[in-house]
């Protein structure tokens, strides 16, 4: 991104333009390589270790009465890491902000990889650890005390917790950077995604309607 269009306070669109110096720093395992330019990066694709991309704006837009701005981008494979940071001065500043802010979100919404279900917020998190443990709990008394339809049908819900918010997530992380590596995610996330949905309707659904048609036959 080299120049972003967002709302002021006021309503108004206006424009970032980055200053050269400090605008994006990519973060590998092999460090921090920070660009004037994202045109500098010369690669077609991000190498498979990189874990964040950092885009900077410092420049007040002309029309705006800001004497100071600073608008830091922080894309992470991580939600906990991923942020917006905001620094004005000037005349309405806080009307300024949230306009920046509120076009932001307005134009990364329209990314089209949308992540945020298997990369819950902190607190969801522990809500769904917490979840996790009970059906644990749940399925070693099931496996004593129930009958097996209710065993089997805790064993699936434990088994899509699983999927969703344990496996799921390292294959589709909150923001994905386009690499060899996260091609090849995607191409094992739709082999696994499908065939979990597979697992389901034929191993499940179909089996409860079997059983269903030869009990009501019998």
């Amino acid at each position: 991104m080299q120049r972003l269009s967002a709302l002021s306070g006021n309503g108004d669109e206006v424009n970032l333009e980055v200053n050269a110096g400090r605008v994006t720093k990519i973060t590998d395992k092999l460090g921090i390589e920070s660009l004037s330019s994202i045109q500098e990066f010369h690669p077609s694709i991000f190498p498979d270790s990189t874990v964040s991309i950092e885009t900077e704006f410092t420049k007040p837009p002309p029309e705006s009465t800001m004497t100071y701005l600073r608008v830091a981008v922080h894309f992470h494979k991580e939600r906990v890491h991923s942020r917006v940071r905001i620094s004005c001065e000037g005349n309405n500043a806080k009307e300024f902000a949230t306009g920046i802010y509120e076009g932001l979100l307005q134009y990364l919404q329209t990314a089209p990889a949308r992540n945020g279900f298997f990369n819950p917020k902190p607190y969801c998190r522990g809500a769904l650890g917490a979840i996790f443990v009970a059906l644990i709990l749940g399925q070693v008394a099931a496996l004593v005390y129930a009958p097996p339809g209710v065993a089997f049908f805790l064993a699936l819900i434990v088994l899509s917790h699983l999927f969703i918010w344990d496996i799921a997530p390292k294959m589709r992380p909150y923001t994905v950077f386009e690499s060899d590596k996260s091609n090849r995610n995607m191409r094992a996330w739709d082999w696994a995604f499908k065939g979990f949905l597979g697992f389901i309707f034929f191993g499940t659904v179909l089996t409860f309607l079997r059983d269903y048609i030869v009990a009501a036959l019998s």
